[in-house]
């Protein structure tokens, strides 16, 4: 192999890893807000997962 080979070789491996290493879906993240709470730290704080229903992710305004 001359050196071109061994160039393409190892940019094609390095994109591969760079892709292979990407931040999870952020669909698996879920936080709900929990208005009934008084601690407000930049917005309000996520209900525990315990407390999460379907009520939480519809709303009747619309």
């Amino acid at each position: 192999m001359d050196s071109r080979s061994y160039v393409f070789f190892s940019v094609l491996l390095s994109l591969t890893l760079i892709a292979l290493a990407y931040d999870p879906d952020t669909l698996q993240d879920l936080c709900v807000a929990d208005r009934t709470s008084g601690i407000k730290v930049n917005g309000f704080i996520c209900k525990p997962e315990s407390n999460i229903t379907a009520s939480d992710f519809a709303a009747t305004y619309l």
